[in-house]
């Protein structure tokens, strides 16, 4: 697990950026070898579990707490207020809670991790996958001319997914 020194050093906020590496899952998934967090990969849902409960394990939780969004590539964001089933994931590139009990996760692979923190803003914390996609350029533009974190009024509801 790789850490952020000036994310370590806010009060309250627990994080973590995983590489592939540290799993169960195996070669013949293609390259979500290891550590594979995501029930979208070609991987056993049994797989894909116990990957996520060894990645919370090592932020002191378990896997029932950790919270994806069915990413879409888009500038939705949703506002947790508790875990919700997996198949009842909101489509959303970024997620925020006050929540101390969720875990809020996002998976990348062609984008970048971005985790908005601030220990006293009063929404928390909230990670989202960015590229040159809608949510960089939306964060981009909170960021501009504000704190990088958008108040829980920018957060849009959950939307059920079609799939």
């Amino acid at each position: 697990m790789l850490e952020a020194t000036k994310l370590s050093a806010l009060n309250g906020v627990r994080h973590g950026f995983f590489t592939r590496k540290g799993g169960v899952s195996d070669d013949t998934v293609g390259d979500m070898n290891g550590l594979n967090c995501g029930y979208g990969a070609d991987d056993s849902p049994e797989n894909v579990a116990r990957n996520r409960d060894i990645a919370m394990r090592q932020l002191g939780r378990s896997g029932e707490h950790l919270v994806t969004a069915y990413q879409i590539h888009s500038a939705h964001a949703v506002q947790v207020e508790q875990p919700w089933p997996r198949a009842a994931s909101p489509e959303a590139d970024a997620m925020a809670s006050r929540n101390t009990n969720v875990a809020l996760g996002i998976l990348t692979a062609d984008c970048a991790p971005v985790l908005f923190a601030d220990a006293d803003a009063p929404v928390g914390v909230g990670p989202a996958a960015a590229s040159l996609n809608p949510v960089f350029r939306k964060c981009w533009r909170w960021g501009q001319n504000r704190p990088m974190f958008a108040p829980p009024s920018a957060l849009a509801s959950p939307r059920r997914p079609t799939r």
